[in-house]
Order: structure tokens, then sequence, then C-alpha cells
């Protein structure tokens, strides 16, 4: 039996914890993977299905608005033949037709035309006004039902030959069709009949608009007695589709059924962009002038390609991977730990090592960081003199090419590249020469450091005021002109505006030490890079210059905290700036300089 020291008992206690976790991120993680991949499929189902009601919607609101302009022409063929006494006559018939313009307006019609309810005892005369300017005019088939109706006029006449003479009493659906315009008032069509001037023998219907000899306002009884016929177009469905609804635009395609009867269909295999699978499909019933149609609607490979997305399997598959990869990643950690456990006494002692070695190896870097930056200065300098030697030999032998101003711009970029590089070079280097705990210094008046940097910066006593006490500081000079120099620079490099420049530079003894501040009138800081621009290379905009290192802010804080000293920022935008520097009470040396510039 194995026994286990309390040592090896706790420290399994953490592993134990760790893989808890572990499986608990990769099940939220799973679960986190289906949420979204579900809520993605069903956010793509949805889009689809709305574009397909769209495609529904539209076509179905083409054939009733479609069907709707064929009634207005219908109608407005029954209103030419009432105006004209209730015989409108041929010449007049073909007139109207032709300002109808229905190649034009109603694509789809094979034409328009006239049918006349000719009482059995009208016959003979009627045959002979209409052979005076048609001889070959007949009334064809003959039946045996005691009605007649024949197609009087129809135009174009050319191809609708055929139909000219045709009683549509001779077939049940022709009959049908027009007797129920004739008793409801309203137009009509016919159930499913193949047009006699079809060559092709396709599914088509006749529209009626009947018309009366008296108004039809009264019952059914009336509107038959008072019935003289109907202005009518004939239809061949395929023709009409073609010109009612574009397949080239459609994302669906559309068969349409009157009864058993089909009229219309485009769901065929051999039809190129043909789906087997549609994604979406609905059947509507239409009430279309007293007929049924079925339109059955079925999305094309159009629809597939254009709707269906890969974008939720692709969502799948990526979370799938990364908790595959977590999966790896844990048990890796798992195994590191177990390792870790297994080893504990040992990586104690090599932590204690590696404390040791870092410790080293940090004095060895503070070391390497003086070394490179002292000696990355050469190399820097001499690309600037280079730069300067390049120019001189340039205007020598070519004095043209630095009136250049593109080959003018790139040597200045050159120069003020390598005079950024030197900065930076610099500002590390003086980063890296601060130590973590200053050595004891003699004492230095802060004001007389403040001074010479605005001589070397040039301000004048318009620009800088100083007021206050300034005692002198258990500091080394350097370390204050790290502080005082920086911050100075700072304001003068983010005073650049509409404003003249003013800093104002405040010193003052309190009971914790002594406090300096340097407040500037800039364009302010936002509270939320109030402890970011103390970080290296950080250089906040808009006064981000090309000079400027991001460094300077940074020497500040590292240079105040060697002397447990503190550096604070009080700042809003366009407000200016001001930083408060403040020393701990056994550095403070004397109360001494007191300021009233």
């Amino acid at each position: 039996m194995t026994h286990f020291s309390d040592t090896e008992l706790k420290a399994t206690q953490p592993l134990r914890g760790l893989r808890n976790i572990h499986y608990v991120v990769l099940v939220g993680s799973l679960v986190l993977t289906f949420l979204v991949w579900n809520f993605a499929s069903h956010a793509a189902d949805r889009q689809a299905a709305t574009v397909f009601d769209n495609a529904v919607d539209q076509v179905l609101e083409l054939i009733t608005e479609r069907m709707k302009s064929y009634e207005d022409g219908l109608r407005a063929g029954v209103g030419a033949i009432n105006a004209n006494g209730g015989d409108i006559g041929l010449t007049r018939w073909r007139t109207f037709a032709e300002t109808l313009q229905i190649d034009q307006q109603y694509p789809g019609i094979n034409g328009i035309g006239v049918i006349f309810h000719l009482p059995e005892d009208e016959k003979t005369d009627f045959l002979s006004e209409q052979r005076q300017l048609r001889p070959g005019f007949r009334i064809h088939p003959e039946h045996d039902r005691d009605i007649n109706l024949p197609i009087t006029y129809i135009e174009p006449e050319g191809p609708n030959a055929q139909a000219v003479g045709l009683d549509m009493a001779f077939e049940a659906n022709r009959l049908e069709g027009l007797l129920a315009a004739r008793d409801s008032g309203e137009p009509r069509i016919t159930g499913p009949i193949v047009l006699v001037q079809d060559a092709e023998a396709t599914p088509g219907f006749l529209f009626y608009a009947p018309f009366y000899a008296a108004l039809s306002d009264g019952d059914i009884t009336a509107r038959r007695e008072a019935f003289a016929g109907a202005v009518y177009a004939p239809f061949v469905m395929k023709k009409l589709m073609q010109g009612m609804l574009d397949r080239g635009k459609r994302p669906i395609w559309v068969s349409i059924s009157d009864g058993e009867t089909l009229l219309y269909d485009e769901h065929l295999e051999e039809e190129v962009g043909y789906d087997p699978d549609p994604v979406f499909t609905r059947t509507v019933e239409m009430d279309m002038y007293g007929r049924v149609w079925r339109v059955d609607m079925r999305t094309n490979l159009a629809f597939r390609d254009a709707n269906l997305t890969t974008q939720p399997t692709i969502i799948l598959i990526c979370g799938l991977i990364i908790d595959a990869l977590l999966l790896v990643l844990f048990w890796s950690l798992a195994r590191s730990n177990h390792r870790a456990i297994a080893y504990s006494d040992q990586v104690t002692e090599e932590l204690r090592r590696e404390k040791r070695e870092l410790i080293n190896t940090n004095e060895a870097l503070q070391q390497f960081s003086y070394v490179a930056s002292h000696d990355l200065k050469t190399p820097i300098r001499g690309m600037r003199d280079t730069t300067d030697y390049l120019m001189e030999d340039l205007e020598e032998r070519h004095p043209d090419a630095l009136k250049d101003p593109d080959i003018s711009r790139q040597f200045h970029e050159l120069k003020e590249l390598s005079h950024r590089m030197e900065a930076l070079v610099k500002g590390v280097l003086d980063c890296a020469q601060i130590p973590r705990h200053a050595a004891p210094a003699d004492p230095h008046n802060p004001r007389d450091i403040i001074l010479d940097h605005a001589h070397d910066l040039r301000l004048s006593t318009d620009q800088l005021q100083i007021e206050g006490i300034f005692p002198d500081l258990f500091a080394s000079a350097t370390t204050l002109s790290q502080i005082f120099g920086n911050l100075l620079g700072n304001a003068v490099a983010h005073g650049v505006g509409p404003a003249p420049l003013r800093i104002k530079v405040t010193g003052n003894i309190t009971g914790e030490g002594a406090t300096f501040s340097v407040a500037d009138n800039g364009p302010g800081i936002p509270p939320k890079f109030h402890e970011k621009i103390f970080e290296m290379f950080q250089s906040l905009g808009p006064n981000k210059t090309d000079n400027a290192t991001g460094i300077g802010l940074a020497i500040v804080r590292k240079a105040a905290e060697s002397v447990k000293g503190t550096v604070t920022v009080q700042s809003h935008p366009g407000q200016g700036a001001e930083f408060i520097v403040t020393f701990p009470s056994d550095l403070v040396a004397t109360t001494s300089n007191i300021a009233a510039e």
C-alpha cells in the first residue's frame, strides 16, 4: 500500500482544483460553441426564409397586378362598345385595339376581341353584315346548343385568324366561363383550354368581360335577358407567364394548376438551375376570376447559392477545433502540474537558484542596456554625419538635385529619424541608469536646476513663473535634473497652440515633506490616460511630435521613486496639465530659497 506525506497530499489538491476548472471551461466552451452555431443557423434560416417570403409575395403580387391590368383593358373595350351604341364595328375596333398597344402595355396577351350574343333569328342578317367586309366570315363549328356566341372581331387578326367566327358554345369550358361572366356581371376566366390558334397546343384560357344591351344592375335574370356579348382576350399560359414573370430575375420557380390540369410548369429536371431538393416550397391557392389557381413555388439553385451560407458550419468547426486545442492545452497543463508536484522540492530549489540568477541577470541587463545604448550612439551619429556628407556631395555634383522637393524631404526625414533615434537611445540609457534605490547625496536646490533647464529651453520670464518655497533636497543633481528637466520639456512640447506658452512652477513644504508642481496651459490630458502617460514609450496625441520618445515621463516617475518620492498628474482636456512631485521629509535639508518670480 502506498503512503503519501502531508506535503504530497496538500500538493495534489491544487491539481484537482485546476482540473475541475479545466473541465468547466471546456464544457462551457462546448456549450458556447453550440449556442453560437445554433443562433447563426437560425439567423441564416430566418434570413433565407425572409428572402423566400418576399419572393413569394412578389410573384403573387405580379400575377394579381398583371391580371388586373388585363381586366382594365377588357373593361376599356366594354366602355368603347357601350360608347358606340352596342356595336363598335370592325374598323373602330381595330382603331381601339391599336390605341391599347397590347404588345407593349399588355405583354403575354394574344389579342383582344369581341364576342356577340347572337339570337338564332338574327343569325342570317348577322352573317350578311359581317360578310360585306369579310366575305369568308363564318360561324364554326356546328353544335347542338341553343345559343350562338361567335368571336366577331379580334386584333391582331393575323395570328388569331383561326379564332374569327369561332362559336364559344361549341366547348364546355369556353361556354361555362362566358356564362359565368354573363350571370355575375363581372370579368371571368375559363377553365383550361387549348386555343385554336396555338400551334403547340399548350394550355391556355380565355378572359371575358361581359357587356349588356341595357343596364345590368338587376338580378341574374335581368342580366341574362340584357346580355349582348363580351370583350375577351385569349391567353396561352406559357406566353402569359413569360410576359408576366421574368424567370431570370426570380430566385423561385413556379407551376400553376387549375384543378387537375397543369397550366404552366417550371419544375422540370431538364431546366438549368433546377433544384431537386428545394430549400423552401409553398403552395398558394388564388381566387382568379371565378377559378382557383394553385400556385406551387419552389426555390431553385440560384436561391441556394445566394442564400445558403456556410457560416454556421464554419463557426461550429472552428469552435470544435478551439475546444480540441483547449483539451490538448489542458491535458498538457495537467501533465506539467503533475510533474511540478512530483518534483516540488527540486523545483523549489531551482526557483531559488533562478531567483539568484534573475538578480544577476537584471544587473547584467542594466549593464547591457547601458553599454548597448552607449554603443548605439556611434552608428547613429555616423548615419547622421553620412547624411550630411551625402547632401554636401550631392550639392557639389548635382546642385539641382536638392531642389527636388521629394529628395530634399527624404534627406530631411532621414536626419529627423537619426535625431529621434539618438534621443530614444539617450532616453533608454537615462532610464536604465536610474537605480531602484538612490544612494544618499549632498543637498541640491531644485530651483537652481529648474533655472538651468529653463535657460537650456530658452524660456523667457513671460513664459516661466516660479513661486513658493524651494528647500534643498538630499538628492543628486542628476536625479533632480531627470525629474524637473523632463517635466519642463514635457510642458514645452505640449504648449504648442493658439495661446502663448505659460508654465508655472510652485514649491512648498508640508508636514509630509516637500511638494513641487509644474503646470502648463497645454491641451490637457484625459483622466483615463493619467497613469498610461508614465509608461515607457507613451506619447499621447494630439501633441504627439516626431521627436517625442515617450520615455520622459517614465524617467520622471522612476527617478522620483528612486528617492521614495511620488509623481501624479491633475488635468482635464482643454485645461492644461499639472504634475505634482512629492519628496519625503527625510530628503528635505533646508527651508531656504523662497522664490517670488
